[in-house]
């Protein structure tokens, strides 16, 4: 983080130190600056009472390189002359400062999205207000931990070159591979399936789409290439419209996927849609249903499939209905 940003952070800090008429020490000042930087930053060093000094005179300045705020000291107590000021004069009202402190708290599940990170502090910029402090606001609304995948620590330099159209120089160790690869790619968008994350870019070498996934990257640095345009036919918005998961076989047309739910499974599966092309076939006596799927078949799709077990028979195509079947048998025999 830059000075200037923590610069900005310590104003803050300030500024909500000294609002509602409070007037407190310079010492008072110091320390809760310094707790507040170590909580945000990890900064165990803290600022001296030079640079509060420095950070009073700069807040005191007119804008655009100060606030204009009225610090002033009385018998050693440092407060604002002008009650109900704010560095942040727009105000905002208390209803929504809650509302945007429990924004941080959902956001703040995602800060390893680089975007996030900046949404972040442009709200706690603009509203004044800090995150919340681990345990001070209970978390109703809760994500999968997408931030303990391996390789999530690659999103800022992939997120970087996508935004960037730079390419990156990659070395790549496929599960089903000894040795790693040399790639170039030219990446277009970043995808998450399942608590994993892959980048989809052209690979300069092959001459292809490919689907890269962070956890198999031995490494990734951006290079210097002339950046190479996507293909006429890759559209980051619809290219995964007609696949379960990440995988897009090549030379494999969309299919229709007909199969037969169980009663006890069959409303979870209505009512939350193993792919958005799935329609109702027919509902039976037995209240059983039909459903279809048109995807490309793929692994996600017979992983899918496969995790209802006795729940779900596949009844077309044929030949994926014996492939699941040989499964499921095979599975068995593990049991033997």
């Amino acid at each position: 983080m830059g000075l200037n940003k923590k610069a900005a952070f310590r104003y803050r800090v300030i500024d909500q130190l000294l609002q509602n008429g409070y007037a407190l020490t310079i010492d008072e000042i110091q320390k809760k600056v310094n707790e507040a930087l170590r909580y945000e930053f990890g900064d165990e060093d803290g600022i001296s009472r030079r640079t509060l000094y420095y950070d009073f005179k700069a807040m005191r300045q007119p804008p655009p390189v100060g606030f204009n705020a009225p610090i002033e000291c009385r018998h050693g107590l440092y407060q604002y002359s002008r009650p109900g000021f704010s560095i942040f004069s727009h105000t905002i009202k208390e209803k929504d400062k809650k509302l945007i402190t429990q924004a941080l708290a959902i956001l703040e599940q995602m800060q390893y999205i680089p975007a996030v990170r900046q949404l972040i502090a442009l709200l706690k910029d603009l509203s004044g207000t800090n995150l919340p402090q681990k345990g001070s606001v209970k978390k109703r609304l809760q994500f999968e931990h997408q931030n303990i995948a391996t390789g999530i620590e690659k999103m800022d330099i992939i997120q970087y070159a996508v935004d960037h159209q730079q390419p990156l120089s990659i070395i790549y160790l496929p599960f089903n591979e000894a040795s790693p690869l040399d790639m170039e790619l030219h990446p277009y968008l970043i995808k998450e399936y399942r608590n994993r994350w892959y980048v989809i870019g052209w690979e300069k070498f092959a001459g292809k789409i490919y689907h890269l996934a962070f956890d198999r990257m031995v490494s990734a640095e951006l290079t210097d290439a002339i950046f190479i345009s996507p293909p006429s036919h890759f559209d980051p918005e619809t290219w995964f419209n007609h696949v379960i998961g990440i995988t897009i076989p090549e030379e494999i047309p969309i299919q229709k996927i007909i199969f037969n739910v169980s009663p006890d499974s069959a409303p979870y599966i209505r009512t939350k849609p193993l792919h958005p092309s799935q329609r109702l076939v027919d509902k039976l006596p037995d209240n059983s249903m039909i459903f279809s799927l048109n995807v490309i078949p793929n692994f996600e799709l017979e992983m899918t499939l496969l995790g209802y077990a006795e729940k779900l028979k596949i009844i077309e195509p044929i030949w994926l209905k014996e492939k699941i079947k040989n499964r499921l048998t095979n599975a068995l025999k593990q049991y033997d």
